[in-house]
């Protein structure tokens, strides 16, 4: 529920840019940006505004918001709780036709820093530790599986596959093709 992820649910009006959409959030998250003690509890890097945005962000969309937990969201789309950054990050695994995607949302925020030192941590991370670890998870899962992965953070085309280096991983982008 960071800003930029979700700015432009709303438009300069404040209204809902997305009339009939339900928007489906993990259930620790929402309750994490709802929570009026979270900023103070929060880590320096978290700022205010980021709950402010929150607030607005999501005011237009009252009763279309929908919690969820691990598993399946809708038929092709389950919702793995990546949690560390934030309480509630998480990924969505989408299937389709026998071929898959993890869209993990912030796992890597720095890729050219994070595929080999998926230690380090940024200050936007609301449990550094627990982050790291998550990430570590995340990038082995992917490496092992071959997982197609897509992240916010990643470098176009920002879909690709992972895999082990020395101590660290890359990340290995899938060619790109317009289909016209």
């Amino acid at each position: 529920m960071h800003p930029d992820h979700i700015n432009g649910l709303i438009d300069e009006a404040g209204e809902a840019v997305f009339a009939n959409a339900e928007l489906v959030v993990n259930e620790a998250e929402l309750q994490f940006f709802r929570d009026p003690m979270s900023p103070s509890r929060s880590p320096d890097g978290e700022p205010q505004e980021f709950f402010e945005g929150f607030r607005r962000a999501t005011r237009p969309y009252g009763e279309r918001i929908r919690t969820v937990r691990d598993g399946p969201v809708m038929p092709g789309v389950i919702a793995v709780t990546q949690a560390g950054h934030t309480p509630g990050h998480t990924g969505w695994l989408i299937e389709s036709g026998g071929d898959s995607v993890m869209i993990w949302g912030d796992i890597v925020h720095m890729p050219h820093l994070q595929f080999t030192a998926p230690q380090a941590a940024t200050i936007l991370d609301i449990d550094r530790d627990l982050a790291v670890a998550t990430r570590r998870r995340a990038l082995d899962m992917a490496a092992a599986d071959r997982l197609r992965v897509a992240g916010i953070h990643l470098d176009f085309p920002a879909f690709g596959h992972v895999e082990r280096r020395g101590g660290g991983y890359a990340f290995v982008p899938e060619v790109w093709r317009a289909v016209v």
